[in-house]
């Protein structure tokens, strides 16, 4: 998906209203019960803007009412990216339910609003919450990438849609706000702002602004830096680290951006820009040292709250550079630290310009 937001007729917010509820069973296909959703076999990968089918998550859909839709997903039990942690978790990875909800967005516009398979998607604007993962129950503990269990996990997402923009009867932007359920577990809500561009238009729009044509990834490119240790953010594998150069000051953090151009579940097909997914990943690890480098509490801590502005392309050629701010953590009347860090302010800086803008915040193991 591509990332910029696009000046239309109104511009995005950082924090938008909270997603609402939607009825999971509210659907309006002819009969007296609605289809069951099917987990058994993925969708058309092109649907879903993929070109691996093994990056395809959802595996059905059906709609739900005028406005809104339904889709289901399997989370994978590994995985080289989303399931590389230091030590298990009872919940999914964030990143990976954003990832699901990306998909869902996407074949909810080509499927039931009639996006054309050619066009260009922007996305303006996105939020994540996640729910505080079980302390007990016969599904908390290590499992699959995914998170609870020792398989696959299915995974529902209902949608809502709103503020839909249509020119000449053609879908321009529109909002989604979407609730996702495993069985009968609430895991995460997420909104996200969207619009759709034709071929000529985004190729004009992307020329005007670099002063020419953007170049594609190619995977053999190589970037100069020192790359953080993956250990520091509670990784392993250092092909998904995407910070280089860390530098910290009291109070701020700052690192350059590694663009994985060869990492295929982040880069699975050429783009000509850092995709929403890549600069959201890299925010994340930069709130995550900026909160809890060198801290007992980082092994535990989880992603639970993130909102992203993306104001403008990032470009792959020149250096862009991630600067984070936080605040010390709040401490009780001890002193002892809270469950709840402060929030981390992460922007995208290029060219002097600021292309995103990210708040994120973490809990410690199933703190709120």
């Amino acid at each position: 998906m591509d990332t910029p937001m696009v000046k239309l007729d109104r511009p995005a917010v950082l924090t938008p209203p909270a997603p609402t509820a939607v009825p999971g069973e509210r659907v309006d296909e002819a009969g007296p019960s609605p289809r069951i959703l099917r987990f058994d076999r993925t969708v058309d990968r092109n649907l879903v803007h993929r070109l691996s089918v093994a990056e395809v998550f959802v595996t059905d859909h059906r709609p739900a009412g005028p406005d809104g839709y339904q889709v289901a997903a399997q989370l994978p039990r590994s995985h080289s990216y989303y399931g590389d942690r230091l030590s298990p978790a009872a919940v999914p990875d964030p990143i990976l339910l954003l990832e699901c909800c990306r998909q869902a967005e996407t074949i909810g516009a080509h499927e039931y609003f009639g996006v054309p398979q050619d066009s260009k998607f922007v996305l303006s604007a996105w939020r994540l919450s996640t729910e505080p993962e079980p302390e007990t129950g016969p599904e908390s503990g290590p499992g699959s990438a995914g998170g609870p269990g020792p398989g696959p996990l299915p995974l529902t997402i209902t949608v809502n849609t709103a503020n839909r923009r249509l020119r000449m009867g053609q879908l321009q932007r529109q909002e989604y706000s979407m609730i996702l359920t495993s069985g009968d577990r609430r895991l995460a809500r997420v909104w996200m702002d969207v619009a759709y561009l034709a071929p000529p238009l985004y190729r004009r729009m992307r020329s005007a602004a670099r002063g020419g044509e953007p170049k594609l990834s190619d995977p053999g490119d190589r970037q100069e830096g020192d790359l953080l240790s993956p250990y520091r953010i509670a990784r392993r594998d250092p092909a998904n680290v995407l910070l280089l150069d860390v530098s910290a000051d009291p109070g701020s953090y700052a690192a350059g951006l590694r663009i994985p151009v060869a990492n295929p579940a982040m880069f699975d097909h050429p783009l000509d820009h850092v995709p929403g997914m890549v600069l959201t990943e890299a925010a994340r690890q930069l709130a995550l040292l900026a909160a809890f480098d060198h801290t007992p509490d980082l092994g535990t801590a989880q992603l639970s709250d993130l909102s992203a502005r993306f104001e403008r392309h990032t470009e792959l050629d020149p250096p862009c550079e991630l600067r984070a701010q936080h605040q010390e953590r709040p401490t009780d009347r001890f002193g002892r630290s809270t469950p709840d860090p402060a929030a981390v302010q992460v922007e995208a800086w290029q060219d002097g310009q600021v292309t995103a803008r990210f708040q994120v915040a973490h809990r410690i193991g199933g703190h709120r």
